[in-house]
């Protein structure tokens, strides 16, 4: 589970885990791509993918996710979560 709340520097919010945990954001791809997200960049400290929301996620598990609408963001997170959560090192 993760903490979901509004980031203070733009019009989204940030999901952060309870426990820091390392992501694999190579096998992230390529699980994220096989579920059909679109891979928007791939910087190697952090992955940019759209389905529906933006969504910028980084290493250490946190989550920026580029929408205003709460309810699209826990919607967007939760379809992200399980892909995470499998490629935590």
């Amino acid at each position: 589970m993760a903490l979901l709340r509004p980031c203070t520097t733009s019009a989204g919010f940030t999901a952060t885990p309870e426990r820091t945990r390392r992501v694999d954001l190579a096998a992230l791809r390529a699980r994220l791509e096989d579920a059909g997200y679109e891979i928007v960049i791939d910087a190697r400290v952090l992955l940019l993918v759209r389905r529906g929301v933006e969504a910028s996620v980084y290493r250490d598990g946190k989550v920026l996710l580029k929408t205003t609408d709460r309810g699209a963001a826990e919607a967007a997170y939760e379809d992200l979560r399980p892909h995470l959560e499998a490629t935590w090192a």
